[in-house]
C-alpha cells in the first residue's frame, strides 16, 4: 500500500498529514503535522512575505519532509493558498523551498482550496443530507461552501482571514468600539451574498474545519461546562454558544483571552479577530 503525505502551506500555520492509502480508496493516517509560522504576517497588507516568515516556512517544511521520509512517504502533494499566492514575491519562496528541500508546491486559487476543504469534509462527513455550510477561517482568507447531495453547488472564497482583518481594522487590546463596529459593517458587507444563499437554501448545520473555528467550539463548549479535552473533532455546539463569544470578546485583553478555557494559546493574539469572523456571523 502507498503512503502519501499532504501538505498545507497556509498564512498562519503549514499542516502535514502522513496516511497510508488502500486499494479500496480509504486511507489510514499514520502521523499529523502543524506549526504555527505566521507566513502571512503583514504580507497580506504589504504585499510581501517577510524574510524571516519565509525562514520560518523552510525549517517548519525540513522537519515535515524528515517525518514523511521516516514514514517511508512515496508520494508527497504539497500546496500554498492565501499569503503565497497574494506576495509579490510568493514565487521566490516556492522556488527556496524546492532549493532547499527539494519539495515542489503548487500555488493553488480560492476556489480550488475551498474544492480541496469540500472533498476533505466529505471523507469524514456525510455530506449527502441537507445542505451544510462548510467554513475554514484562514489567516488570509476564508472558504465558504454549501454542500448538499455530495455536491458542492457553491464556492466562495473571500479576503477575510484573521491575519488579514486584525491588521486592518484591530489596533486595539481589547479592540476600540470605532474598530469593531468599522468591522462588523465590513463583514455585513462582504459576508452577505454567500449568506444570502446559505438562508436560501435552509442551511442548519455550519461545519468549521480550521484551528480557528475549532478552538472557537472548544471555548463555547467549556462555557456550556463541556470539557472535550483534546477530542474537539466532532464535538457539536449551538450556533447560540459561538455567537456569544462574539459578545465576551469585547473586553478582554490578550490575559484576558489567554485566561478563557479551551483557548488556543498559539491562536491568543488572531481569535479576537476569529470570533468576529464568519463563524459567529455564520452562527448568528
Amino acid at each position: 500500500m502507498m503512503r502519501i503525505a499532504a501538505i498545507d502551506v497556509g498564512s498562519n500555520s503549514i499542516h502535514m498529514i502522513v496516511a497510508e492509502a488502500r486499494p479500496d480508496g480509504h486511507f489510514i493516517v499514520l502521523d499529523r503535522a502543524k506549526e504555527m509560522v505566521r507566513l502571512g504576517e503583514k504580507s497580506l497588507t504589504t504585499g510581501r512575505l517577510r524574510k524571516s516568515a519565509m525562514d520560518r516556512g523552510i525549517r517548519a517544511l525540513k522537519t515535515f519532509k524528515s517525518i514523511a521520509d521516516r514514514h517511508g512517504v512515496t508520494r508527497i502533494r504539497a500546496v500554498a493558498t492565501s499569503a503565497v499566492r497574494e506576495a509579490g514575491n510568493g514565487g521566490e519562496f516556492i522556488q527556496r523551498i524546492f532549493d532547499e528541500i527539494g519539495l515542489r508546491v503548487r500555488v493553488i486559487h480560492g476556489r480550488e482550496e475551498a474544492r480541496l476543504i469540500h472533498l476533505g469534509v466529505a471523507q469524514v462527513e456525510d455530506l449527502d443530507g441537507p445542505p451544510t455550510l462548510l467554513l475554514d477561517i484562514g489567516g488570509g482568507s476564508v472558504e465558504i461552501v454549501i454542500a448538499e447531495k455530495a455536491r458542492a453547488p457553491e464556492l466562495h472564497s473571500l479576503k477575510l482571514g484573521v491575519a488579514r482583518i486584525t491588521e486592518e481594522f484591530l489596533s486595539g487590546d481589547p479592540p476600540r468600539a470605532k474598530e469593531v463596529a468599522r468591522l462588523e459593517e465590513f463583514l455585513r458587507a462582504a459576508l452577505e451574498p454567500a449568506l444570502a444563499t446559505a438562508a436560501k437554501r435552509k442551511v442548519k448545520r455550519v461545519i468549521g474545519t480550521s484551528g480557528t473555528a475549532l478552538t472557537l467550539i472548544s471555548m463555547a463548549a467549556h462555557r456550556l461546562g463541556v470539557h472535550p479535552g483534546s477530542q474537539i473533532h466532532g464535538l457539536q455546539v449551538p450556533a447560540e454558544a459561538v455567537s456569544r463569544l462574539r459578545r465576551a470578546s469585547r473586553v478582554r485583553d490578550r490575559e484576558g483571552r489567554l485566561a478563557m478555557r479551551g483557548m488556543d494559546p498559539k491562536r491568543v493574539d488572531l481569535i479576537t479577530a476569529g470570533r468576529f469572523s464568519p463563524t459567529s456571523s455564520c452562527a448568528g
